[in-house]
């Protein structure tokens, strides 16, 4: 999608948010088919559910088994990844921007008008980078200020780099712990496992179907805008 970076971002990632749409239903009738509800445990002092042990046995098998699914989806979407053809090359060499340069140029009913970048710089016009004494991260080329990429042990050395870091941590932390417990929350006051199966299948609709529209909001007005 030439000039949608955002856009493209937003519905691979789509397809991470409605993942649990399928495989929701796949986990429950590997692990439960026979949709054995979940029973207190006596010994527990917290009255916490939990299913037997006919159920609860079937899920080191299915570690396997989605692996070996996954593997083969990967493995798909290698082989579809191709070089551009000739003729879309061209185009993209027409239509190829720098990313984030921004290009004015004269339109009839406005002054003028940003034309976007494409997103994909083809081989021949990626221009070379010089090396920069240490220190140094931005060089001129062609005319252009050019990042220049901080090597590991430097970029761990700036501030930047660790509060980028924590986000991450924080963000990865709290999005892993709280988007698992759905399941023994609903377990809580939902007997059906099938059922609730279904209720996380759906709220993963809705997780994946703003992300493109997120994607796209981040393209149009760009990342700190957005």
């Amino acid at each position: 999608m030439p000039g949608k970076g955002g856009l493209a971002s937003g519905i691979i990632v789509a397809g991470f948010g409605c993942g649990s749409l399928i495989f929701n239903q796949v986990q429950s009738k590997l692990i439960n088919p026979n949709n054995i509800a979940a029973v207190v445990d006596p010994k527990d002092p917290n009255h916490g559910k939990y299913f037997p042990v006919e159920v609860a046995q079937n899920v080191p098998r299915v570690f396997l088994i989605l692996a070996g699914i996954y593997f083969v989806m990967q493995l798909i979407g290698y082989l579809l990844l191709v070089e551009p053809s000739k003729d879309e090359m061209e185009t993209l060499k027409e239509k190829h921007l720098p990313i984030g340069v921004e290009n004015k140029s004269e339109c009839s009913h406005r002054a003028s008008r940003v034309a976007r970048a494409t997103g994909f710089t083809p081989r021949e016009l990626k221009q070379p980078v010089d090396a920069t004494p240490r220190g140094i991260h931005a060089v001129t080329v062609g005319g252009q200020t050019v990042d220049h990429p901080y090597k590991p042990n430097e970029a761990m050395r700036t501030a930047k780099f660790w509060e980028i870091w924590g986000t991450f941590l924080m963000v990865g932390l709290t999005t892993t712990f709280m988007s698992s417990y759905w399941k023994p929350f609903g377990q809580s006051f939902i007997s059906n496992d099938k059922f609730l199966a279904w209720v996380g299948s759906v709220s993963s609709v809705c997780n994946g179907l703003f992300r493109p529209v997120w994607g796209t909001l981040v393209g149009v007005g760009g990342g700190r805008d957005a």
